[in-house]
């Protein structure tokens, strides 16, 4: 039996044993209709077991918790992926396919739960859209084992004719050009490059990607867009990646019609681009944390509250020791000994969450990730919280049977 603090808020309530350790989170975030009330307060029943259904042992142990008011909880921003940028996008974590159609391109990527999303390039402009119809591929050249080949359905199945390819090393992805030849991402011993052939096999245009840059692994060139109709410059969209991003790309750059030989592209523009920033862990994306006053986040695995006094305890000040903990519901306000104390977000799937102080007192940043999307909060309103004591008792499991 305790008597409940003089505030309104939910109740997290623990079982400790004689040196302190928490063994049973017994009540976690519990309405007060969720126990039963005597005339003297709330009265709550402990079965002798542990959090994982162990029979604890014959000893002393102690019962206290937390009343705690909702906090207040703000999502400031999501990070470190374009393709996320509200509660209703889907959380797309890696990109997978380049797709060519008759006037459209595919952008295909993988969520966190492995559902395939799409999205439609309309080469009349660069704007990007969700994409849920059904789609015509139209594709007449690939990459096969390190050569280029033609596809051809005519008549029958699928046949393939290998191009003969002039300084060709190993063609990791191929599409028509906007002439009659073909581009190609070759991985060449000093690096990749970007190719352009003609018809008949002879090397056009080369362009070499810094080994800095993200590697290019497929790209597709906007149909119907030749040289001369375009002002003399050629498009091109490219899927990149490393060790630590994946990027969807558009290219520009201008093609010299009147060049004899092959012309190496140097000049290129970007005008349009999205990226995704692998957050699997919070080492991988730390350097992109910045807190509200501009400094790079600086983790701390607990922060110090002061708490609103308990009268009935004739307390004149109490402080705690608060860290962030996750779920599969998503991530919560604990003791620093592992009490569950607020719920603070509802995103599954959680790989991690950190916090740091904020500015005000009583106050958290917190950003936490699902490896799609890094998620900032603001959270505020924590000190509004009293602590309660429900005292010692003696615990013997042969007496309860």
């Amino acid at each position: 039996m305790f008597l409940p603090p003089p505030m309104d808020g939910t109740f997290s309530l623990g079982i400790y044993d004689a040196k302190g350790k928490l063994v049973r989170t017994l009540h976690r975030e519990a309405k007060p209709d969720e126990f039963s009330v005597a005339l003297n307060g709330f009265i709550t029943r402990w079965n002798g077991k542990d959090d994982n259904g162990a029979q604890m042992p014959a000893g002393k142990y102690f019962a206290r918790g937390f009343c705690v008011g909702e906090p207040r909880v703000k999502r400031e921003a999501f990070l470190c992926n374009d393709f996320v940028t509200d509660e209703k996008s889907p959380h797309v974590w890696r990109l997978r396919a380049l797709t060519p159609g008759a006037d459209k391109l595919m952008l295909t990527g993988e969520t966190i739960s492995h559902d395939a999303v799409s999205w439609i390039f309309n080469f009349n402009g660069t704007a990007l859209e969700k994409w849920d119809g059904a789609f015509t591929t139209v594709q007449s050249v690939a990459a096969r084992n390190g050569k280029v080949v033609s596809l051809s359905t005519l008549g029958g199945p699928t046949s393939e004719r290998v191009f003969d390819l002039q300084n060709l090393t190993w063609a990791v992805d191929a599409c028509s050009s906007s002439g009659a030849g073909v581009w190609v991402i070759d991985y060449t011993p000093s690096g990749t490059e970007l190719k352009e052939y003609s018809d008949t096999g002879e090397l056009q245009m080369r362009m070499p990607i810094p080994a800095s840059e993200p590697q290019p692994w497929m790209l597709q060139v906007i149909p119907n867009q030749t040289t001369q109709n375009n002002g003399g410059n050629i498009r091109i969209f490219l899927l990149e990646g490393r060790e630590k991003m994946h990027r969807v790309r558009e290219i520009e750059f201008s093609a010299n019609t009147a060049a004899i030989g092959a012309q190496t592209i140097t000049d290129i523009k970007t005008i349009f681009e999205k990226s995704i920033r692998f957050s699997d862990t919070l080492e991988q994306v730390r350097d992109e944390l910045k807190t509200p006053d501009g400094k790079l986040f600086a983790q701390q695995e607990k922060v110090k509250l002061t708490l609103r006094p308990n009268p009935l305890n004739q307390e004149k000040s109490a402080s705690l020791e608060v860290a962030i903990g996750i779920d599969a519901k998503g991530s919560f306000l604990k003791t620093a000994d592992g009490l569950p104390l607020a719920r603070i977000s509802a995103t599954p799937l959680l790989k991690w969450a950190a916090i740091t102080r904020g500015a005000q007192s009583g106050s958290l940043v917190l950003f936490q990730s699902d490896s799609a999307v890094v998620e900032e909060f603001a959270v505020s309103k924590l000190a509004n919280m009293m602590a309660f004591d429900c005292g010692d008792f003696d615990y013997d499991p042969t007496r309860e049977k």
